[in-house]
């Protein structure tokens, strides 16, 4: 959930709140409301923790698809994890994708960069790869459609 489509509060400091998008981690479930610059800071981090681990091929585009699903942050830690089981020798690629012609389809595709000599071997393992996602089952399939993962 994006913060522009959440309620806004305002407190006796005049500052705005907002209280952050509940994910399916249980510790965000009974979250205070917390100032909107704070959430964009956190936002922000999170989005340079994830610039660390990819090379984000089309970053702002990339930002601004988070941001009105942030949910993903939580979802692309679990992918993380994954990519470092079968393939922890190799260097990831974010980007976002745009369907112009249904948006619904637009989705960030995490790339994985091989080689022509281990393309066999990597389709391989990159099937059993998205069977493991497949079954994170704390991650609603709306959620889960808006990633995939592929060769380069």
């Amino acid at each position: 959930m994006c913060p522009v489509e959440s309620l806004f509060n305002e407190k006796e400091d005049n500052q705005m709140y907002i209280t952050p998008p509940i994910t399916l981690d249980s510790n965000y479930i009974n979250s205070e409301p917390i100032s909107i610059s704070k959430y964009f800071d956190l936002f922000d981090f999170k989005f340079n923790e994830l610039d660390e681990k990819f090379n984000l091929i089309n970053p702002k585009d990339i930002h601004d698809f988070i941001l009105r699903n942030d949910d993903l942050f939580e979802y692309l830690d679990e992918i993380i994890i994954l990519l470092h089981k079968f393939f922890q020798n190799k260097n990831y690629c974010l980007e976002f994708s745009f369907d112009p012609e249904i948006q619904d389809l637009s989705q960030l595709i995490i790339y994985i960069n091989t080689n022509e000599l281990s393309f066999d071997n990597d389709w391989e393992l990159l099937r059993k790869l998205n069977k493991e996602i497949r079954h994170i089952d704390k991650f609603p399939l709306t959620l889960k459609k808006l990633v995939s993962v592929d060769l380069w």
